[in-house]
């Protein structure tokens, strides 16, 4: 009979995991204006230096999707610079080049991600899980102290500089819970009061795209995962209630937008300054002026430089399309349909609801999100389990 072990993996197991927790704990922290680096930012840079120049992290990729996947945001982030790069020398501003470093930093934190879990495989999982889960109770604790920001007193902030950020965190926090929560099986209790806690700081926000997101992660989870019917009502009449709650707000959101462009004239250079346009509109109409430019992009900003505005198009794939043109949004699809086809079940539970968030906001700058589609199409926890079935089957012979 032969024995065998699991298979051992060269370097420190969790090495880089600290500077992922830190990143996490510190993110909705905000202490200066928000277009420059954060606290979490900052210290996970410090931090990943420090083990980059002591060899204590070298990227370890297992497989094509991993590969695949960072090779897309790889690309998507080099062609960032490019076009950014580009506007930068002939407008003579350095505002678009300045914003490409989000876009690389969003590949560095993928990449230690991505190895922190190849590596650390489970107790990497759950420390990632539980700090997501201490963030989203964090919040909430702050949030229903009173001790955050208020936006004209009337939605949360805490210590983000802008509502929608609070609600982007939500759903982000949101997609990571359940995604870790399911596949590390973690007690149903603490699970959804984790869950309850992201939803209360996205109801605190008002935003009504998170709002949609996080009733969206949780129906797909359960319709495509879950078999407990009690759950399945617990989980019903909450999002009815979560609905109800919003239903007024979004009726009167889009009979405001319908008006507004149908009988108010608004246009492309019209009422910028108004705070319901800011709030409400999205400017989808900037992909109609000047179509042939989208084959390259506007670069970041430029599109309002040139024509006066003051706001950008929130959406995430069309202020893609509109930022980096043909090239930048098909990397960005690539991206997606290298999870779908490393596992659709998962892609569509994660993903999707961020898709949903993204009608309405763009959350392309935000390193959790390229993070995620890494994540899914690395499936680490199959590959862990994997391997427990061929030590047993060795074990056995």
């Amino acid at each position: 009979m032969k024995t065998s072990v699991l298979p051992q993996r060269s370097g420190s197991n969790l090495s880089g995991l600290p500077a992922i927790i830190v990143f996490i704990l510190l993110e909705p922290f905000y202490l200066w204006n928000s277009s420059l680096p954060q606290i979490g930012p900052l210290t996970f840079a410090v931090m990943f230096i420090g083990l980059f120049m002591s060899g204590g992290l070298a990227i370890h990729l297992d497989d094509k999707f991993q590969v695949r996947a960072v090779l897309y945001i790889a690309l998507f982030a080099g062609w960032a610079f490019i076009v950014d790069g580009l506007y930068s020398v002939t407008e003579h501003t350095i505002e678009p080049v300045a914003s490409a470093p989000f876009y690389a930093f969003g590949l560095l934190v993928t990449l230690v991600f991505l190895t922190v879990m190849n590596r650390g495989g489970e107790t990497a999982a759950r420390a990632i899980y539980y700090a997501f889960a201490f963030g989203a109770i964090t919040q909430a604790m702050i949030a229903a102290a009173g001790l955050g920001r208020m936006y004209f007193n009337l939605r949360e902030m805490n210590f983000f500089y802008n509502p929608n950020q609070l609600g982007y965190f939500a759903v982000l926090t949101s997609v990571y819970l359940t995604y870790f929560g399911r596949q590390l099986k973690i007690n149903f209790a603490w699970q959804n009061f984790a869950l309850i806690c992201a939803a209360y700081i996205c109801f605190r926000s008002l935003s009504r795209a998170g709002a949609a997101a996080n009733v969206a992660t949780i129906l797909l989870d359960y319709a495509l995962f879950e078999r407990n019917r009690i759950r399945w009502f617990v989980i019903l009449f909450v999002s009815v209630v979560v609905g109800g709650l919003y239903a007024e707000s979004i009726r009167n959101a889009v009979i405001d937008a319908f008006v507004n462009s149908r009988f108010a004239g608004g246009g492309i250079g019209a009422g910028h300054s108004g705070a319901n346009e800011f709030m409400e509109y999205r400017h989808y109409e900037y992909l109609l002026a000047e179509s042939s430019r989208l084959l390259v992009g506007w670069g970041d900003g430029q599109f309002q430089k040139h024509f006066g505005g003051v706001v950008e198009l929130h959406a995430t794939l069309p202020a893609i399309l509109l930022c980096f043109g043909v090239p930048g949004i098909t990397l960005f699809l690539l991206m997606i349909w290298n999870s779908v086809r490393a596992n659709w079940k998962d892609a569509i539970v994660t993903l999707g609801p961020l898709l949903v968030y993204g009608f309405t906001h763009n959350g392309s700058r935000n390193p959790m999100l390229f993070a995620i589609f890494a994540v899914v199409a690395a499936q680490p926890f199959k590959k862990r389990v994997a391997e427990r079935e061929r030590a047993e089957c060795s074990i056995a012979d």
